[in-house]
């Protein structure tokens, strides 16, 4: 817990590896250093100082991602298959936790098919016109 740290503020970088499949063909991309700027900790209510869950924290990751292209037609899909995360623990003083921060891997659960796109991927035969 980084409360326990005194951390005020929590920052990371993300790498997420993402499978982008179609049909029976599938490769692996890497998005790399995915940054999530320093965002406020949320504090315990009144009366929760010693509370196990605090409040809810979401670091949103942004950043440049590698251009897919798939060579066959049918339903491709984007999904992550590991997500790494470096986390950073700064205190209210703006300085470094003792830790200063966390690494974290995690992967999708078994049985579990997470999705981030699908995309409908024409053949040749589909003629197509520009839209206006």
């Amino acid at each position: 817990r980084f409360a326990g740290l005194d951390a005020a503020t929590l920052s990371a970088v993300a790498r997420l590896t993402v499978r982008n499949s179609v049909g029976d063909k599938s490769a692996d991309a890497s998005w790399q250093d995915l940054a999530a700027p320093p965002t406020d900790l949320p504090t315990p209510a009144e009366g929760e100082a010693d509370s196990q869950d605090p409040g809810a924290l979401t670091l949103t990751a942004t950043g440049d991602v590698p251009s897919v292209t798939f060579g066959s037609p049918g339903r491709a899909t984007l999904a992550p298959d590991a997500l790494d995360l470096a986390l950073t623990s700064l205190t209210e003083a703006g300085g470094p936790t003792t830790p200063p921060g966390l690494d974290v891997a995690c992967t999708p659960a078994p049985g579990q098919e997470p999705e981030l796109a699908a995309i409908a991927i024409r053949g040749d035969q589909d003629p197509t016109t520009p839209a206006p």
